[in-house]
Formats: C-alpha cells, structure tokens, sequence
C-alpha cells in the first residue's frame, strides 16, 4: 500500500461545539446561559449524548450517567433527544458549505470535511475560510450555534486540531510543525487511540504523540502490524482515513428503557428499525439476501437467530421476516436491547420479482419513500407503526445521518 505525497493545509474539518445541546438552546432561548444535557430518554439513569457548553465548564461529560451529572450540578435541565431537528439543523449545515465549495464529505450528523483547493491552502486564505464559515454559520443557520475548525495536510490531522481550541476554535497544522503540534497533545486525544490502544502502546514504550510521531516505522510495522505502517504515515500527513468501501450490512439497533422491556414493546420497535432498514437499502439500490436479529435480555443473556431471503428491499417482506425470527425465540424473556442488521447484499441489476404481489409491495414501499422524502418522515406510514414512535423515537446514531 501506497499513499500520495501530503499536501500543507488540504482539508478543513469542521466539528459542531456540543451540538444537540446547542441545537436546543437555539429553538428553546430560555435555556440559553443555563447548562443542559440532552440523552435518549429522560431518567436517572440515562447516558448524556450531548453537554452544553456551560455543562461541560462544570465537569459534566458525555457519556456520564444522568445522575452523575446531577451529583455534580441538581440544577441540570435534561432534555429528551429530538433527531429530527437536529437532522434538519444538519442539513442547513451542509447546504451552507455546499454553497462554498463542491468538495464536502459529510462524516456524522456534526462533523464534515471539504478539501481545500490548491490556492486556497496558505495560512490567509484558510484564516478567511474558517471565518466565513462561522459568519455564515451565525447568519443563515443559528446565532447560537458555534464550530471548531481545525486545517491540516490530511483528514486526521486536520480533525485533530479541530479540538484544539474548542469551543468556537480555529487551529492550522502544516507539516512543517507537526512535532510542535504532538507535544501539546496526549496520546488518548488522537482519534482512534482508546484506553487498549493506549495501554499497548505504552508497553511499547510509546508515551506521548511524540514518542508515536518519531517511532520507527519497521518497529511500529513488527508490533503493530498493518495499523503500525497506518499510523506511520498517518501522523505525518499522508491522507490514510478518506476511502470510499463497500457496504456490508444495513443495520438498526435499540436499547429498550427500564419501563418498556416488555415483549408486546419490543414487537412494536422491531417492526420500526424493519422499516427504516428496507428505506435504506432502496436509497442505496441494494437488496438483502439475509436478516439476523440479536436480543440482548434477562434472564438468557444474548439471543441469535437468522435467516436467508430472496433478495428483497421492501420493508413489509423485512418486517415479516424479521417477526418469523422473533417467534422462533423463547417467549418468557425481558428484552433489554435489540439488533436487526440486513446482509449479504446485492448491488447488481434489480432483480425482478417473481410474482406480481411482491411487485406490488414493492411498489408500494418505493412510492411511500417518495410521499415521505417530499413531505417529511413518516406522512404516510404502515399501519403497525403507528405507536412505534411513543415507545421508539428517533435516535440519532454514530456516522453518517441515515
């Protein structure tokens, strides 16, 4: 494996500053100035997705325990998550910088890049970037949300200095600074580097950023393997994380809360992730050759079955299947948590259906999509999911909107 030559100040990553949180005080001005959490539910026992600003001056983490933020300030607002205002804020968002440049690539609901063309990548220019952005940003957008940016040769570097001067940041990274741009840093604030990563390269004799930027590449090859000659050329700014591969499955999950861990509940959050699993294949122009289902539940610990399918897409086909595989399962469990994930899929040429009633039912789920892309989510829907979303809203997940 070879990568191109890096290149000074090539992409700019914009990362939203606690962005759910913001979103909320945007719409609601009376939270504004007062430190806010947002989680999935409202309960003690919730885990927080998103900290205001003010929140995280008070030491309130994501990925804390409702309570635990309670402990640290009573005060706290919790605020139950809304996906769908965020996705439309996010949509704003990514209209505004395809308006600045063709060269976005959108990597979660609050993070995107754009490549810098060749005579925008000088210190000035990417100064005039970033402020327009953020101009932009206050102006067409919200005047209360914020971004940090961060500019480097290459996409992990550049989303690394995007949290250097959070929040509301701004920091460039070029290659002839890059050793200056490691000492400030620990090892567990470059991405991808968790806990594990980090205890191994400790016993490696890796400490810091630096110790990693100045190993030897045939040492980190030997003791890392393929990921060792990665980060090699990762830290110094050849561009290793911007891939286009193909899709292997198309999945949803969902962690029941305590007061709905019942059967007849999860039966209803089963037919839901279904039909957003067949939306997708069809936005994607794939059919699925195969469904599995996991549940996680008390008192069997991990229940696992599947099955295989004629290639399908339509979410009534998905949901019937997904059901079949639910009665196959014991009947006397607590569900906690489960996943429902489409694979062996097919991108080849449409395969025509045998029969004209699934021809039918798949017409049907392709001129819902249409209602539903044109109207907004859910105008029209099936029938059984008509209580889903009391019991389901919508999340917003790791990764690309869905």
């Amino acid at each position: 494996m070879s990568f191109a030559p890096p290149q000074n100040y090539r992409i700019l990553f914009l990362d939203m500053d606690s962005y759910f949180a913001s979103v909320e005080q945007q719409v609601q001005a009376n939270l504004r100035g007062v430190p806010i959490v947002v989680t999935p539910y409202v309960s003690p026992t919730g885990c927080i997705i998103s900290p205001s600003k003010n929140a995280k001056k008070l030491g309130i983490k994501t990925g804390m325990l409702v309570k635990e933020a309670q402990a640290i300030y009573p005060k706290v607002i919790v605020q139950e998550a809304r996906p769908e205002l965020y996705i439309f804020f996010h949509h704003q968002i990514v209209k505004l910088l395809n308006n600045l440049t063709p060269f976005v690539r959108v990597m979660s609901v609050d993070e995107m890049s754009l490549v810098l063309s060749p005579s925008e990548r000088n210190i000035a220019c990417c100064q005039k970037i970033a402020c327009t952005i953020k101009n932009q940003m206050r102006q067409r957008v919200g005047d209360f949300l914020t971004c940090s940016i961060g500019i480097g040769p290459n996409q992990f570097i550049a989303k690394t200095a995007s949290e250097i001067n959070k929040p509301n940041g701004f920091y460039t990274c070029g290659l002839d600074n890059l050793k200056t741009f490691y000492q400030q840093l620990k090892l567990r604030d470059l991405p991808g580097i968790n806990f594990n990563i980090e205890k191994k390269l400790n016993f490696l004799g890796i400490k810091t950023p630096t110790d990693l930027y100045q190993a030897d590449q045939l040492y980190l090859l030997k003791n890392l393997k393929h990921m060792g000659k990665i980060w090699y050329f990762r830290l110094r700014g050849y561009e290793t994380d911007i891939f286009t591969s193909r899709r292997q499955t198309v999945g949803h999950s969902f962690v029941l809360p305590p007061e709905l861990r019942e059967i007849k509940c999860l039966k209803k959050v089963l037919a839901k992730l279904a039909f957003k699993i067949g939306y997708r294949l069809r936005k994607e122009k794939l059919q699925a050759g195969a469904i599995s289902l996991i549940i996680k539940t008390l008192p069997f610990g991990t229940l696992k079955t599947y099955c295989r399918l004629p290639l399908v897409c339509d979410s009534q086909r998905i949901t019937w299947a997904a059901c079949h595989l639910l009665n196959k399962l014991p009947s006397n469990f607590k569900p906690i948590a489960l996943y429902l994930t489409a694979y062996n899929l097919n991108r080849s040429a449409h395969q025509l259906p045998l029969f004209d009633c699934q021809k039918k039912i798949e017409n049907i789920s392709k001129l819902m999509d249409k209602i539903n892309d044109k109207y907004g989510s859910q105008t029209i829907t099936s029938g059984n999911l008509l209580e889903s979303d009391a019991i389901a809203p919508n999340r917003i997940s790791f990764g690309e909107p869905k």
